[in-house]
């Protein structure tokens, strides 16, 4: 998978306090909280599409345009998800 320029969250680690929110909020598990802090750990589950944003308490999350690996909108993860819970797309 090769990398493109698109959107992506961003995160400022000055004002993450590692609350966890946007990793619950995040389906597409491209968030874990690492060190006390929110990270992007794999860059191709983050749709950019910013679910994740309004429910951070400190306003540490935002999207920006850059190039990062290109994004497999439903992952693996996501479809098993939508299987198992009988979801039909």
């Amino acid at each position: 998978m090769g990398k493109k320029i698109r959107n992506i969250i961003k995160i400022d680690k000055e004002k993450c306090t590692g609350c966890g929110k946007c990793v619950i909020e995040c389906v597409e598990g491209a968030l874990q909280i690492i060190n006390g802090k929110a990270e992007v750990v794999k860059e191709s589950y983050c749709d950019g599409l910013g679910a994740c944003i309004g429910v951070c308490p400190e306003g540490a999350l935002s999207i920006e345009l850059r190039e990062a690996e290109d994004t497999l909108y439903l992952s693996d993860r996501v479809w098993n998800s939508l299987f198992i819970c009988g979801v039909s797309v």
